[in-house]
């Protein structure tokens, strides 16, 4: 059993690596199956986490991010597709935290958005 594993399931702090799946961890609580990407951006694709830091460490490294064709031929990506979604996501991730902190600082001051 592994310690410290918060799972999004029941919020239970116990679970088991699994033998049978790479990288999936299962609630000694609920049996519930988790992975490491669970609950983030990473999730319901196929690609290497390695590829997801490195369109992390690329993007952040370019003073003002970086495309999809740039992030296609550094990674070596066979599709365009894939490197645009690399670029895509976060940007959504951001833009939706950006509405929700501003549609809560509008509450505070009783104006509508």
């Amino acid at each position: 059993m592994a310690g410290a594993v918060c799972l999004p399931g029941c919020g239970g702090g116990r679970a088991g690596l699994l033998k049978s799946k790479a990288f999936i961890y299962e609630c000694a609580e609920c049996c519930r199956q988790t992975s490491v990407t669970a609950a983030t951006i990473m999730r319901a694709n196929k690609l290497l986490l390695t590829i997801w830091f490195w369109a992390a460490f690329f993007d952040g490294d370019a003073l003002h991010g970086i495309s999809a064709l740039q992030l296609q031929n550094r990674l070596g990506l066979g599709s365009y597709c894939i490197a645009w979604m690399l670029c895509a996501k976060p940007g959504q991730r951001n833009a939706r935290r950006h509405r929700a902190k501003r549609d809560r600082a509008c509450r505070t001051l009783g104006r509508s958005g």
